[in-house]
């Protein structure tokens, strides 16, 4: 496949010499050279977290110290309306670089592991349970967050996830709430039982996907005991300001339960047990996809100006120091939920957009009356100026509790 061939929304694989799927991406587009973009989550020894970058060929050396190519195979959703969604998706999550996380890495290293790298069994294995276990939970979680970073402070993301979400989000949009559509609501959690009056039908299919998810972890030599005090000091820290996947889907009438959803899905698997190899796997004997495995995708090498490099070095700095800045007071939210701001206002420093929104100088966004409100007003304010993130974010948290008139307003 020649590079000029690739579209927003297609998917890379990178194949080592041996056969061996180790990472995917999503094309978002073209730089001003006409070179692919691509929005992966990274893991090397400059960046670990999501970032957009430009695809280059690459190379991977031996035991024996030989050099090979990397070779990319590319798959291509046939509904390219979905495509094109699951490229914007990717978008807006990349600008919030949300960390690498290199403990989901060792658990789907080690599910490989489990079944000797058999793509066939993993995948399909990852199908029944995301399907029999109402395993689209964990992804209707990611869904109400399709606007503010996927994971919170303390976790992180790897590249199938990441990918597989990206495509999942756009088909479950229309069925579920954002996080800003909730009441009382600052984030969207799959690990406690939901605390709000909903359809007994989805009531039932969340509380199987807990029992299911309860197993799990006493099959991995969690005690109960262990499981119950975590789950009770998790719904204690967050009495008043999360809810559950089940409260964030919108039903009405008519609307198709999330179990009836979920076998619609282009990718009808399990977002943190599906590696790569068995994503690619089952795009090739899935009607929904098309995979150049006959035509692989052809780079060739280019050489940037020293001038250019340091314009991307630039850019991806801005874009970490403001993920950093983000993270740290998404946490801090997360944790003191009754901390409230002591500015008047919240300002994005001017000089801080880039050149090409010069129009948008600065951003302020009014003190809101209460933490969950501020935490959404936090995570609108600064895609809202700059498609590409902001360099620095910074606001004083007050140290004294919210006043009772503003708790009793929420």
């Amino acid at each position: 496949m020649n590079p000029s061939d690739l579209q927003p929304g297609d998917v890379v694989f990178f194949v080592t010499p041996w056969g061996y799927v180790d990472h995917v991406g999503i094309i978002s587009g073209r730089d001003k050279h006409g070179l692919p973009l691509i929005i992966h989550a990274i893991d090397d020894k400059r960046y670990n977290c999501v970032l957009q970058t430009t695809l280059n060929p690459k190379t991977i050396v031996d035991d024996d110290g030989v050099t090979h190519d990397l070779k990319f195979i590319v798959a291509r959703c046939k509904d390219s309306s979905i495509a094109a969604l699951a490229a914007q998706q990717a978008m807006v999550w990349a600008q919030y670089a949300p960390p690498y996380s290199h403990n989901r890495l060792k658990k789907s290293l080690a599910l490989e592991d489990e079944f000797d790298n058999d793509d066939k069994q993993i995948c399909e294995r990852s199908q029944q349970k995301y399907l029999e276990e109402n395993r689209i939970f964990a992804s209707i979680k990611y869904t109400a967050r399709r606007d503010l970073p996927p994971v919170n402070a303390k976790k992180g993301i790897i590249c199938n996830t990441f990918f597989t979400l990206c495509y999942q989000v756009p088909q479950l949009s229309p069925y579920t709430k954002t996080i800003d559509d909730i009441a009382s609501c600052t984030w969207i959690s799959d690990k406690h039982p939901a605390k709000v009056i909903i359809n007994p039908a989805i009531a039932q299919e969340y509380e199987k996907y807990m029992d299911a998810k309860t197993k799990r972890r006493m099959a991995a030599g969690v005690a109960e005991a262990i499981i119950t005090d975590v789950d009770q000091e998790v719904i204690a820290l967050c009495q008043q300001d999360f809810q559950s996947s089940a409260a964030a889907w919108d039903y009405k009438d008519g609307v198709p339960l999330p179990s009836e959803i979920a076998r619609q899905l282009v990718l009808p698997v399990d977002v943190k047990e599906t590696p790569c190899g068995a994503l690619k796997y089952y795009m090739d004997h899935s009607k929904d996809w098309t995979v150049f495995n006959d035509n692989p995708l052809e780079l060739k090498a280019v050489v940037f100006e020293t001038s250019e490099k340091s314009e991307y070095k630039e850019q991806i700095t801005r874009t970490l120091e403001f993920s950093k800045a983000l993270r740290t007071q998404h946490q801090d939210m997360l944790l003191s939920p009754r901390r409230c701001v002591s500015a008047s206002t919240i300002e994005v420093p001017a000089g801080l957009i880039d050149s090409d929104m010069s129009g948008l100088k600065r951003q302020v966004v009014s003190a809101p009356a209460s933490p969950s409100e501020y935490i959404r007003k936090f995570f609108r304010a600064i895609p809202s100026a700059s498609p590409v993130a902001i360099a620095q974010f910074s606001t004083e948290l007050d140290s004294e509790e919210q006043p009772a008139a503003a708790a009793s307003a929420r």
